[in-house]
């Protein structure tokens, strides 16, 4: 009788913390789609490249959270085997995924920063050029820097 105690503990609270889970799927899911509708509210200057691919990231990232809720939620009230597995299925390739991931950035780090160090580095040669002027104007008031590696001064042989 205890045991029985227990697994119903473990069951409205599985129920719990998945329902949580399923309405933050589905405030990410309506921000996303708020975003791709509203995009005029969001478009700001610098920021347009990262508000054209924002709403899809977020509407992608909503919908799978809103679906491996519904399933935590619905197999834990209603004892389903299959949507637990199901449930259990999704939570296993996203920890892959995200193990891969991190896997993968701690691999190529280096070629990682090399690369960000080339491209500011192409862009300072480039400064002359609007977009370019804008986006490292950019990065310098936001990160409150100058240059990629000897300060304003890089930018001095290139204007």
């Amino acid at each position: 009788m205890v045991l029985g105690g227990c697994l119903t503990c473990v069951k409205y609270l599985m129920f719990i913390f998945n329902f949580i889970f399923w309405l933050i799927g589905c405030i990410i899911l309506s921000l996303g789609i708020w975003v791709l509708v509203d995009e005029k509210t969001f478009l700001t200057g610098q920021e347009a490249a990262f508000v054209e691919v924002a709403p899809y990231i977020l509407i992608g990232i909503g919908s799978i959270i809103l679906i491996v809720g519904f399933l935590g939620c619905c197999g834990s009230i209603r004892e389903s085997q299959c949507m637990l597995a199901s449930f259990f299925v999704f939570l296993l390739v996203i920890f892959a995924i995200l193990a891969t991931c991190g896997i993968f950035l701690i691999i190529t780090r280096q070629y990682i920063g090399e690369n960000i160090y080339e491209n500011y580095k192409k862009s300072a040669k480039d400064y002359d050029t609007d977009r370019y002027k804008a986006v490292v104007d950019t990065v310098h008031a936001v990160y409150e820097c100058c240059g990629y590696k000897d300060g304003i001064r890089d930018f001095d042989s290139y204007s």
